[in-house]
C-alpha cells in the first residue's frame, strides 16, 4: 500500500542515490570532441602564459629612463628602428635612443621596458630618419603584459571534474591539448509508460495524449552533455514492461533507464511490481515533497532505475533534483557542483495556496535592480507543461500556509535569471 511507503527528504534520497554511484571510467576524445565533457584529470600549465613579455596595446617599445625628463617645453625625440608585429621578433637589444613600433601582442624587446600608445606620441623626421616626439614621462611597466600574468606554469588550470564549456576550451586550446580525458558517457535510456500514452508523431485519438516527458527528459540529459536513447511507449502491461526492461538494459547496455508513469497506487500503476519483478533494490518509494511525491528509484545490479512521477511538471522536477546530479557525480563532479546552483530571492507575489508538504515549483527568476525576484511561472499543477517552458529556476515553499508578497526563499537555477 501506499501509505506503507516511507518518505525521503531529498538529503536522504541523494545519501542513498550516492552510495551507488555508477563507476567512473575515462576516455581520451579529441579537443574538438570535448566541449560539454567532464575533465578526467587536473590539467597544469606546461609554461608560464604569457609565455613572455607582451605588448599590451599598439604603440612604441622604448625605455622609461630615456623619457624622464621630457616635457611640453623640453620633448624627447627617439629614432624609431622598425616595427614588430605579433609573433615576430627584434633580433637585437633596444639600445639607449631607440624606439621600435610594436603591435599588440608581439614579444617586448630586451633593453625595452614599456610601452607608449602610439596616439600619445608625434611622428617627425631628422635627417631623412623617422623619429617619434614624447613630452611626458611614463613608468617602467607601463602597457606590458608581464610573463605568466595570466596563468603561472604549474598551476592547476582546470579541476578534475569541471565541465568544458567554451571558456574551458579556449584553455586547453592554449596550452596545446589537442586530445583531452575525460569521463566516459553514462549509457542513459529513457521511456514513457501508459497505455494513454502515445508518440508525438501519431495523431490523438480519443483519450490518448502526447508523449512529452521522453523528449524533455533527452533534452534535459543533452544539456549536461549526454546523449540519452529514447524508447518507443511502454504500455501499462506487468508482463511486457518487465520483459522491456530487461531487454533494453541487456541490448543497449544501459547504465541508467529513466522511465515517467506508474510509480504511483493507482490500479494501472505497476513499476513497484516490475521493480521486485526484475529483482531489484528499492532505494526510495516516496518522497517528503511535491512535486513527484510516488517516485521510486531501485538499483538493479550496477544499474539504476529511475521511476519518475508521469506528470511532466513532476518528471521535470524529479530529473533536476534527483538524476542530473546522479548522472554528474558519476562522471566525477563534485557534490556541490552537480547540484543546481542555489540563491535566496525575494517572492515578487502571495503564495496563498497551503501546502502540508515542502514544495518545489517551476518559478521564473528575474533581476529588478539590484535584487533578485521570483514568482510563480503559473499554475503549480504538476500536469501542467506550460510552466516548464516560462520557467527558469525552482522555488522551494516550506509546508505551511502560503507566503507573503516579500518573502525570502531558496531558489534553484535551470536558467538564468531574467530582466
Amino acid at each position: 500500500m501506499y501509505d506503507d511507503r516511507v518518505a525521503v527528504t531529498l538529503a536522504e534520497a541523494e545519501r542513498r542515490l550516492w552510495s551507488y554511484l555508477l563507476p567512473t571510467a575515462f576516455e581520451t576524445v579529441p579537443l574538438q570532441d570535448a566541449h560539454g565533457r567532464i575533465l578526467g584529470e587536473d590539467v597544469v600549465a606546461s609554461q608560464d602564459m604569457p609565455a613572455f613579455d607582451r605588448a599590451a596595446v599598439d604603440g612604441f617599445a622604448l625605455r622609461a629612463k630615456d623619457i624622464r625628463e621630457a616635457s611640453p617645453d623640453m620633448p624627447v625625440a627617439l629614432r624609431v628602428i622598425g616595427t614588430v608585429g605579433a609573433g615576430d621578433v627584434l633580433e637585437r637589444p633596444l639600445a639607449p635612443g631607440e624606439a621600435l613600433r610594436i603591435m599588440t601582442g608581439a614579444k617586448i624587446p630586451d633593453g625595452a621596458d614599456l610601452v607608449y600608445m602610439v596616439e600619445k606620441t608625434e611622428a617627425i623626421e631628422i635627417n631623412g630618419e623617422h623619429f617619434i616626439r614624447i613630452t611626458r614621462p611614463v613608468e617602467a611597466g607601463k602597457d606590458i603584459a608581464r610573463r605568466g600574468s595570466d596563468m603561472a606554469r604549474g598551476s592547476v588550470l582546470l579541476p578534475a571534474g569541471r565541465r568544458l564549456l567554451a571558456g574551458e576550451m579556449a584553455v586547453l586550446a592554449t596550452f596545446g591539448h589537442a586530445e583531452v580525458k575525460v569521463a566516459r558517457l553514462p549509457r542513459v535510456g529513457i521511456a514513457a509508460t501508459g497505455n494513454e500514452v502515445v508518440p508525438a508523431h501519431l495523431p490523438l485519438t480519443d483519450g490518448k495524449i502526447h508523449d512529452s516527458n521522453s523528449p524533455m527528459l533527452w533534452a534535459l540529459a543533452a544539456q549536461i552533455g549526454i546523449p540519452a536513447r529514447r524508447y518507443e511507449v511502454f504500455p501499462d502491461r506487468p508482463d511486457v514492461l518487465v520483459r522491456r526492461i530487461e531487454q533494453v538494459l541487456a541490448d543497449d547496455e544501459l547504465d541508467v533507464l529513466i522511465t515517467t508513469g506508474g510509480v504511483s497506487v493507482g490500479d494501472f500503476d505497476y513499476m513497484q511490481n516490475v521493480y521486485e519483478a526484475l529483482g531489484a533494490e528499492v532505494l526510495f518509494n516516496r518522497l517528503a515533497f511535491r512535486p513527484g511525491q510516488p517516485t521510486t528509484v531501485a538499483r538493479l545490479g550496477t544499474k539504476m532505475l529511475f521511476g519518475l512521477a508521469g506528470n511532466p511538471g513532476a518528471s521535470y522536477v524529479g530529473f533536476h533534483l534527483l538524476v542530473r546530479p546522479y548522472l554528474l557525480r558519476s562522471m566525477g563532479v563534485k557534490a556541490e557542483e552537480a547540484r543546481l546552483p542555489h540563491a535566496q530571492a525575494t517572492l515578487a507575489e502571495a503564495i496563498t495556496r497551503p501546502s502540508t508538504l515542502p514544495k518545489y515549483i517551476r518559478a521564473e527568476l528575474l533581476v529588478s535592480g539590484d535584487r533578485l525576484l521570483v514568482r510563480p511561472a503559473g499554475s503549480d499543477r504538476s500536469s501542467l507543461v506550460s510552466t516548464i517552458y516560462k520557467s527558469n529556476a525552482l522555488a522551494l515553499l516550506p509546508a505551511g500556509e502560503g507566503l507573503a508578497e516579500g518573502s525570502i526563499v531558496d531558489v534553484y537555477y535551470t536558467d538564468g535569471p531574467r530582466r
